[in-house]
């Protein structure tokens, strides 16, 4: 008897275990390939929420704190003044005598120059922008910072309303006293020091003199209050003033590092009907700065100019061009474009006396300084044709105070009215 033994089927059944390994190693990568994808993504995107959210919180914070230096500007402006205030009164007798600054800050201190209800304010942008996105408050998912930040807005506008309704803030001399006293005196020129004879005693200004330390404590008070709120919103995020600080400093930064070769030329800032500044750089590190201001009166017809020049040495350190200016003030006056109106000749001829003596000791007392150096942020635009000066003062108080300009490259009609300007004056001269 023959018996037949049956073979296995290895192959086959080889073949059945490859494709199942093979299918169950492509659904584990499919798997992990989709979990990695959709969790990487999630990863990002949660990091980009949570840096988000930092930036917009670093945003309100730098708001709170702009609110709080303002009122102690505000604070430290009221006791300046009042120590003006009482100066003058002391020395009632002796007012036109007393130094043009002082008259004049003094004298804008008293009047209210504006027909608004509201003399305070403060910028609303950043608080409409944070309160009106749900996407921000979701991006920092803080519940005490968010409510930190309502109060605070809420705290704001309340303090602010309660200034300018309260009579203890309302200016003495409003914007209708001062118009009609230039109407009853539009025959003149306007003096500050008889403006302040006429309305030092009334009752209205002493009132808002006498409540000057009460304001100022108030304006103390009230920047005192909302420190609070800042200072918690930084400890709850987890802010530091070194990176809140460099928040702000990436904030206002437009523009790049300015090469020596880029800021060769001429730059002008103004080049209007009332005035004209320009900056010119030479190679050998040398400048000359031109300011001219075009005066026009009601006293004579046309426009007077005054030609202020000066120069120095410059030089480029990083962001900052530090300039040093040489004790070399020029100041000429060029009156030949101006007419007096009828029977007002002897008035303009005692102006143009009056101004060329005021210039004259303008120059001699910037001359008598010695070389100063000043250093200025300046950063240039990806065109290559503006260019931003921020210039950082400290005020009375030690605070530094910044202002920022902009130069554009001079083009050949900027040339053109600078060479007019200038042969102009020459032909006056």
């Amino acid at each position: 008897m023959i018996v037949k033994f049956r073979m296995p089927k290895l192959r086959l059944t080889f073949i059945k275990s490859s494709m199942l390994r093979e299918l169950l190693m492509t659904f584990i990568a499919t798997t992990l390939s989709i979990v990695l994808t959709f969790g990487t993504a999630h990863f990002i995107d949660e990091k980009n929420k949570k840096a988000l959210g930092r930036q917009t919180a670093m945003m309100v914070i730098h708001d709170m704190d702009n609110t709080i230096e303002l009122l102690k500007a505000l604070a430290k402006e009221e006791e300046l003044a009042n120590e003006m205030a009482r100066y003058i009164i002391e020395h009632y007798d002796m007012i036109d005598s007393i130094d043009e600054d002082t008259i004049w800050t003094l004298s804008d201190y008293l009047t209210d120059d504006s027909n608004e209800d509201r003399f305070y304010k403060f910028d609303e942008s950043t608080e409409k922008v944070f309160l009106s996105s749900q996407e921000s408050w979701k991006n920092i998912d803080n519940a005490v910072f968010i409510d930190a930040v309502q109060d605070f807005y809420t705290e704001r506008h309340e303090y602010f309303d309660v200034i300018n309704k309260s009579p203890y803030w309302r200016k003495p001399i409003s914007s209708e006293i001062y118009y009609q006293y230039l109407m009853e005196h539009s025959d003149q020129r306007y003096n500050a020091p008889e403006m302040l004879k006429q309305y030092m005693e009334n009752k209205e200004v002493m009132y808002y003199l006498d409540n000057a330390s009460f304001r100022q404590s108030s304006f103390s008070n009230i920047a005192e209050s909302l420190q609070h709120y800042s200072d918690l919103c930084k400890f709850t995020i987890g802010i530091t003033d070194e990176e809140l600080e460099e928040y702000v400093k990436n904030c206002e930064r437009k523009g790049r590092n300015i090469k020596d070769n880029e800021l060769i030329g001429k730059w002008v800032s103004w080049n209007t009907e009332s005035r004209y500044n320009s900056y010119e750089f030479f190679e050998d590190h040398t400048y000359k700065e031109t300011f001219i201001n075009h005066f026009s009166y009601p006293l004579y017809i046309g426009r007077m100019d005054i030609i202020s020049t000066s120069c120095g040495t410059w030089q480029l350190e990083g962001d900052s061009l530090c300039m040093s200016l040489e004790p070399n003030h020029s100041y000429k006056i060029d009156h030949s474009h101006i007419k007096a109106k009828p029977g007002k000749e002897k008035e303009v001829e005692d102006y143009i006396k009056e101004i060329e003596e005021m210039c004259k000791q303008k120059e001699e007392e910037k001359n008598k300084k010695k070389d100063i150096t000043e250093s200025y942020g300046a950063t240039i635009n990806p065109t290559g044709n503006k260019i931003e000066f921020v210039m950082v003062e400290l005020d009375e108080s030690g605070k530094k105070q910044t202002q920022t300009v902009y130069f554009s490259r001079a083009n050949e009609n900027h040339n053109h009215n600078d060479n007019e300007n200038q042969n102009e004056n020459q032909k006056g001269n």
